[in-house]
């Protein structure tokens, strides 16, 4: 028991080197971080009356602490008087691979009354940001333009420890809604995983695409420190395509070229792009066209330059290509169905009208 005892009284002595003591006065930032800089102050106190001489504070830094070059690892200062205080900064790195939790940080001193150092550790608390949130599924119901829909968001927490006070909150472009209350949803804590749904809408005007969508995400960690972070989900908003077709054809005379405006209109929300007009038909000479795009509710115009040797009824089959903003491919055949006349017809339907007019004229000075 002596024996226990006396060794306590010299682990005392030792400790605070005859009149000298050390403690961790703060470190920023706190709680330190794997790959950045820790501030470290330490407060060296004269605990007697007299003056101490040629007092010396070193860091003894071990993993995961690192003294990078440049910085001083002795500080002396030449003199502490009685009851006096100095304090003292160090700077060290913290080693990217830190695990998280309580690090020593070792620190000896001394004074010229003594040839002992006296070493002491510094606990320095390390946080890896291990609890990070992970949006790991998006589940979307369909939607188009004008619709009503939900996403549903599952989300892991990647790291070692829960985390609470959750707050997810989606970033809605322009013709976005959220239905009945705003876009977030609140979790009190997530052990390891949690999905929020929300409820959405889209006016008519929206353009069928992918839309990236932010998500941020607000929450409390294990040490009480408020993290922020920033994700981002796609939303897909679909509609096929349909296209309104219309035309308008002159007298067209054998032998002779005649022009058959064709009118193509885009009904729908989103545009259709790469539109071609083709035909097989004998009668016409420009086969193939190349329209372009055709941007939502608006009608692009082309023209056939038909030719025919011989009268009669004519089906001119035009198929259309295209494609949507998806790049999906649609085709369709619409019938152009047309009449061609000869000429001597012509003028014999004409000699019909003019002999029809002049009846009609001397029908009526008779009456008079």
């Amino acid at each position: 028991m002596r024996r226990l005892i006396w060794m306590l009284v010299l682990s005392l002595i030792l400790t605070s080197a005859f009149g000298l003591t050390a403690t961790l006065q703060r470190y920023e930032p706190y709680p330190a971080e794997p790959g950045n800089y820790v501030n470290v102050w330490v407060k060296l106190e004269n605990t007697e009356w007299d003056t101490l001489n040629n007092v010396t504070l070193c860091v003894e830094p071990k993993y995961p602490f690192i003294l990078d070059p440049g910085e001083e690892q002795c500080k002396n200062y030449g003199k502490i008087t009685g009851k006096g205080i100095i304090v003292s900064q160090f700077k060290l790195r913290v080693d990217s691979g830190a695990v998280q939790g309580y690090n020593a940080l070792t620190i000896k001193y001394q004074h010229d009354n003594t040839n002992t150092w006296s070493k002491k550790d510094l606990d320095i608390y390390v946080y890896t940001n291990d609890t990070m949130l992970y949006i790991r599924n998006v589940n979307q119901t369909p939607a188009t333009p004008g619709s009503n829909f939900s996403v549903e968001l599952k989300i892991d927490n990647v790291g070692d420890s829960p985390v609470r006070y959750v707050k997810v909150e989606l970033g809605l472009p322009q013709g976005f809604f959220s239905v009945g209350k705003p876009a977030l949803s609140y979790i009190t804590q997530i052990l390891n995983a949690a999905s929020v749904k929300f409820n959405l809408m889209t006016n008519s005007s929206v353009q069928p695409g992918t839309y990236s969508i932010p998500v941020n995400i607000t929450y409390k960690d294990d040490v009480g420190v408020w993290r922020v972070q920033q994700s981002f989900i796609t939303i897909t908003i679909d509609q096929e395509p349909e296209l309104y077709i219309t035309w308008t054809s002159p007298k067209i005379l054998v032998g002779e070229e005649s022009k058959i405006t064709v009118d193509i209109s885009n009904k729908k929300s989103g545009d259709v792009r790469f539109v071609v007009a083709e035909t097989n038909s004998s009668i016409v000479e420009n086969k193939r066209e190349y329209i372009g795009t055709i941007e939502s509710d608006d009608t692009e115009t082309y023209s056939m330059i038909v030719l025919a040797n011989s009268p009669g009824e004519y089906n001119i089959p035009v198929k259309l290509s295209y494609k949507d903003v998806f790049g999906r491919g649609y085709s369709e055949v619409v019938n152009i169905k047309v009449s061609v006349i000869s000429r001597n017809k012509t003028s014999a339907i004409y000699w019909i009208i003019a002999i029809a007019v002049i009846a009609a004229i001397v029908y009526k000075v008779k009456k008079k």
